[in-house]
């Protein structure tokens, strides 16, 4: 096998413009939150020195654990749930329902995605007041009727592009259906899998609407955390908070996120 250097590769131009783009709204970003977790903050003014004290603040404080584990929680309850139900869906969608519409009805799905999360948010307020509302039950189904659209278009993709031969192939020799699924769709689909779980997980775990507006920030979630920093003019621990969150999440999902590749290489 040869290696092929990016300079050789005649697809990279293409990819520029994509790459700057995540260069602008991603990386960049990033590198500026990790920078201003190492300032601090004097009078209400951000001072540009190199510290660990707000890193040292807060793993000192066991409020802050709380507050961690509590949002982990509940975000990897909404993406578990998300990518049943997203999959559940897309399953239907692509093997029961017809080309024409499913199209449509995967337009319908991503124009509901499109629309204004705050104004979806109030709906729910409206749909849960006397019952469910402030509630985390209310909380779950809030953020899950936010992201569920995502799983639903990423799992239909990949799902639509899987070769029929080899289902086929699977029900000639007499596979149920359930086999079919263990043996071919679900080991050639689990990246997806992943991809869905941490594009939810990560989306809930910083989205702050749900939580104001349906728990009524009775909740405290860590997005709530980061949002009264960010009242107080608190930057450096916000951004702190931020990448300790990030460190906690980003490695093991790395981690299994290569164990699933490997998984698929050899599938």
């Amino acid at each position: 096998m040869t290696n092929k250097r990016i300079g050789r590769n005649p697809y990279f131009p293409y990819s520029l413009p994509f790459l700057l783009w995540q260069a602008l709204v991603f990386v960049i970003p990033l590198f500026f939150l990790i920078v201003i977790s190492f300032w601090e903050i004097r009078e209400y003014r951000l001072i540009p020195v190199f510290t660990f004290q707000n890193y040292s603040e807060l793993l000192s404080a066991w409020q802050f654990y709380l507050v961690i584990g509590r949002s982990l929680f509940f975000s990897f309850m909404v993406a578990l749930s998300t990518i049943i139900f997203g999959a559940a869906i897309a399953y239907g969608l692509v093997f029961f329902v017809k080309s024409k519409v499913r199209s449509l009805i995967l337009a319908l799905i991503i124009i509901s995605f499109l629309s204004n999360n705050i104004l979806r948010a109030f709906g729910w307020q409206i749909i849960f007041a006397g019952s469910i509302l402030f509630s985390p039950v209310a909380m779950i189904v809030g953020y899950i009727s936010q992201l569920l659209p995502i799983s639903v278009v990423i799992f239909s993709w990949r799902l639509a592009n899987i070769d029929r031969d080899l289902i086929q192939a699977a029900a000639n020799l007499g596979g149920s259906e359930k086999i079919r699924f263990l043996k071919i769709i679900l080991p050639l689909s689990s990246s997806y899998f992943l991809a869905s779980f941490a594009i939810t997980f990560y989306l809930s775990l910083f989205d702050p609407i749900i939580a104001t507006v349906v728990g009524g920030g009775k909740i405290y979630t860590f997005s709530l955390f980061v949002m009264d920093m960010l009242k107080i003019d608190n930057w450096p621990i916000a951004a702190s908070a931020s990448v300790i969150v990030m460190l906690i999440t980003l490695i093991p999902l790395f981690v299994f996120w290569k164990y699933v590749a490997r998984k698929e290489t050899y599938a």
